[in-house]
């Protein structure tokens, strides 16, 4: 009984390598069209509106904002028209030294064309 195994062709193994090559770049480029109508998440919208309170905090420096993810985290609410409404807190020391806890809320507007933030409203509780 003789053992004959077959051979792939070169060109096989050309064909198959340029078939992943293709998947792979597909999978790992995104298509102009979610590029193009590029909403950000709200995440982005909780760090921005963090970005906004800070400088009306007393010591910026100790602040310890609400996480933007996870269990406990900022409430987010896209409004249409890329307008953001953001609510939340953050807990910053006092001219005293003591640490307080502060309510916030914060409505944006997202410009896409320059992919800007504009501060609409700020309120504090």
């Amino acid at each position: 009984m003789t053992n004959k195994t077959k051979k792939v062709k070169p060109w096989v193994w050309i064909v198959v390598g340029i078939s992943l090559f293709i998947i792979i770049l597909a999978i790992c480029i995104p298509s102009n069209s979610t590029t193009k109508g590029y909403e950000p998440n709200t995440i982005t919208a909780c760090i921005m509106a963090q970005n906004y309170v800070e400088p009306y905090l007393v010591s910026p420096g100790t602040a310890q904002f609400q996480p933007c993810g996870g269990y406990d985290k900022a409430t987010v609410n896209y409004q249409g028209n890329q307008i953001y409404y953001v609510h939340s807190y953050v807990d910053s020391q006092n001219s005293y030294g003591a640490m307080l806890r502060t309510q916030y809320s914060v409505e944006l507007f997202h410009n896409t064309n320059t992919d800007r933030w504009t501060l609409r409203d700020i309120q504090f509780y």
